[in-house]
């Protein structure tokens, strides 16, 4: 599958990168449970497919999309359910440290609702992806600038967004949408989608893990 087709560069620190630049990670777990992340920058190895897997070992690669914030370029491990990784804190962040660098592992935002084609609140989906409009999935892989993707590619090719797996999000999603029991998920159908499921669900290779590095960037 290789790199991701963005005109960034792979990057072997995070020191200097740029948005759209990219640096490689190490990412082993068992099934069911969250694993471990290592030799940013370093990793070498065979590739986490697309596709995914419930006992992932192999590498992927964090892209920057702002100042001190890398997204996977994938879902990293399906079958593994939002209340796991939720009593493992990597809803909103788990400490980890790469080396000298000490960041947080988290899941993106993903709205809460349906957003309509003014960005405000729908409880049908109306093609336009959700509210609120600044949730981090539309913010940084729906509208990831275009300038940023090399000449006739697609989101797809660097995010994988769009294919095989949904990715769990922070978010209950509204009530008057899905059951409150749900979280919600983005991709899959297309980079829009916007869907939710069982927070304690684990049979689900439809929804995985997709984590995302927040650290502090001077």
């Amino acid at each position: 599958m290789g790199v991701p087709a963005t005109t960034g560069k792979l990057a072997t620190s995070l020191s200097g990168m740029k948005v759209g630049d990219y640096v490689v990670c190490h990412y082993q777990a068992s099934s069911g449970i969250v694993g471990t992340f290592s030799n940013l920058g370093s990793a070498v190895g065979t590739e986490i497919p697309v596709s995914s897997t419930n006992a992932p070992n192999g590498i992927f690669y964090y892209i920057k999309v702002d100042k001190g914030l890398l997204i996977a370029d994938r879902v990293i491990q399906h079958s593994i359910s939002w209340d796991t990784l939720n009593s493992g804190k990597y809803i909103q962040g788990k400490s980890q440290t790469f080396g000298s660098l000490i960041g947080k592992i988290r899941l993106l935002t993903g709205g809460v609702a349906y957003a309509d084609e003014n960005g405000n609140i729908s409880v049908t989906d109306l093609g336009f992806g959700a509210w609120p409009t600044n949730n981090e999935w539309d913010k940084y892989i729906v509208r990831f600038p275009s300038n940023l993707m090399q000449s006739g590619s697609t989101l797809d090719d660097i995010f994988h967004s769009s294919s095989v797996i949904q990715t769990w999000t922070q978010d209950t999603p509204s009530v008057s949408i899905f059951p409150s029991s749900n979280r919600v998920r983005r991709g899959y159908r297309d980079d829009n989608s916007y869907n939710g499921n069982g927070a304690s669900n684990t049979n689900v290779t439809s929804s995985g893990f997709r984590p995302a590095f927040e650290y502090k960037e001077v």
